[in-house]
């Protein structure tokens, strides 16, 4: 890439800005393109807003021992703008947060200008990262606090960095585990910090204990069509991403072993996948980063016609973009739909008694 400048900034920096307003676009529609929530965890955050007591409407009444850092958050900012916008608003904040953090990441990972500004646009067009920012709150701020923590530690910011890291089991236990196993491959190479790794270790199973007391470990079945977006999955991969990520994986794999603990950390992330989709929110990472490699690739290649070569290009760069733009078309078939939400609103405005009831079927 040249470095053309304009009005004093060269070219990576305006596509980064453009990629920042992309990304801006995308996660204002998905989140504010209609005036109630979507999905489920967003209602059950709002309903008990970080409540640590008893839970009367969870299967009869329960203690509550769902993740409560994103409904305090929700508090915390309801009272000035409601609810539902508060929702919203922090999915939105901590999804900018987020791209911005993966673009210094990469940079200070040392990174190709290119690979670098490819990657925010896959992985902007991402389903996975369009449902992790609109939906799901608890992973959200984890996702976020995940790559905060890492890129402090690549600052040998050690000890905000670890601070930063033991927030994340207040918002997700899972992602907090699956944290240290990513931390695992951090100080794999670097002796003199297993010690350091044995203490965040020990620190986020005190937390577990004591924030979920016996945590229940859920394993949901995971189908090949939940992997990828375009074959009917909530969330996922774009199919051409996929055809991408393969290309760079090639790429990656000419440099035989020097990319070995890549290849090793790739291997669990597709085997923790296929018990957890949850998973997905990190690997789209990753996937938009071998995706850039591949897409880089295949910009160099040299083919012996060039009209199939931009035409091929040409193919694969609108199967993305569709994917992304088909993707946010159906958000709101997550759910609920707008007409369970007029029947909710309406039940609410009914005179109604402390205590009643209503039943309804099961789906």
């Amino acid at each position: 890439m040249k470095n053309i400048n304009f009005l004093g900034l060269n070219a990576e920096y305006w596509l980064f800005l453009l990629s920042f307003f992309v990304c801006l676009a995308v996660l204002l529609f998905s989140n504010f393109s209609t005036s109630y929530l979507i999905g489920d965890e967003s209602y059950l955050h709002l309903r008990l807003m970080g409540d640590t007591g008893y839970d009367d409407l969870s299967y009869g009444g329960r203690e509550i021992s769902y993740p409560v850092g994103f409904g305090f958050l929700i508090g915390l900012l309801s009272p000035l703008l409601g609810g539902v916008f508060a929702v919203k608003l922090l999915h939105f904040i901590f999804g900018m947060f987020t791209f911005v953090l993966f673009f210094f990441i990469l940079r200070k990972l040392g990174f190709m200008r290119e690979d670098r500004l490819y990657a925010l646009f896959f992985l902007i067009l991402s389903p996975a990262f369009i449902y992790l920012f609109s939906f799901s709150g608890s992973f959200s701020v984890a996702v976020f606090l995940t790559l905060l923590s890492f890129l402090l530690l690549l600052h040998k910011k050690l000890l905000v960095g670890s601070l930063v890291f033991f927030l994340i089991p207040f918002f997700n236990l899972y992602a907090g585990f699956f944290g240290l196993f990513l931390l695992f491959f951090y100080v794999f190479e670097d002796k003199k910090r297993i010690s350091w790794f044995l203490m965040m270790f020990l620190g986020v199973v005190l937390l577990s204990f004591l924030l979920y007391g016996d945590p229940i470990v859920y394993r949901e079945p995971v189908q090949f069509v939940d992997l990828v977006s375009d074959f009917g999955g909530d969330f996922g991969f774009a199919f051409f991403t996929l055809i991408l990520a393969f290309l760079g994986f090639i790429v990656l794999w000419t440099h035989k072993y020097h990319y070995f603990f890549f290849y090793l950390l790739f291997g669990f992330l597709v085997f923790f996948m296929l018990f957890y989709t949850w998973v997905l929110f990190y690997f789209s990472f990753f996937i938009a980063i071998v995706a850039a490699i591949g897409f880089k690739d295949f910009l160099d290649r040299k083919w012996e016609s060039p009209l199939v070569k931009y035409f091929t290009l040409l193919l694969l760069l609108l199967g993305v973009v569709f994917s992304g733009l088909s993707y946010l078309e159906r958000v709101d078939e997550v759910g609920p739909t707008p007409q369970t939400v007029k029947t909710l609103e309406t039940l609410e405005n009914l005179p109604h008694y402390e205590g009643e009831i209503i039943f309804s079927h099961i789906d």
